[in-house]
């Protein structure tokens, strides 16, 4: 039997409600265990939006085919 899914909270904000062609659109992942126990191994992907350049990822964020990936 596998181990139930953690109590995960995950929010992705850009803080905008608007956006003109060619302007940075940082955007915010935020995790949260919701649970008592720690996490380890946890993996969080965010795809692009077609015709977003990628700019930089912190926290050791990859870009690749699309997609931004982080690992803990």
């Amino acid at each position: 039997m596998a181990a139930p899914s953690p109590p995960l909270n995950i929010a992705i904000d850009d803080g905008r409600t608007s956006v003109a062609a060619g302007d940075p659109l940082p955007y915010a992942i935020t995790v949260r265990n919701l649970g008592s126990t720690p996490i380890t191994g946890l993996q969080v992907s965010q795809s692009l939006p077609a015709g977003l350049t990628f700019g930089s990822a912190d926290s050791a964020g990859q870009a690749r085919s699309g997609t931004v990936m982080w690992s803990t």
